[in-house]
């Protein structure tokens, strides 16, 4: 995995979320705000794939059905 990070995302978060976030950052006494995030979504990919988030990466994505609409 690349530790570049050059991808940028906007997520938004209740007050209590983010509360929450900024509670654990202060706990694990992580630097900033988007290190907290980072580590969050890697720990949640973990479990969610199975501790294999490349794993995802190489899974087909299933075709989304075309949709048909009648033009006259």
């Amino acid at each position: 995995m690349s530790t570049l990070r050059e991808h940028p995302i906007t997520v938004m978060l209740t007050k209590g979320e983010l509360g929450e976030i900024e509670d654990l950052q202060f706990a694990r006494r992580i630097s900033s705000r988007g290190e907290m995030v980072r580590q969050l979504i890697d720990a949640g990919l973990r479990n969610f794939v199975g501790e294999a988030p490349e794993e995802t990466l190489s899974t087909p994505v299933q075709d989304k059905p075309q949709r048909t609409e009648n033009r006259l």
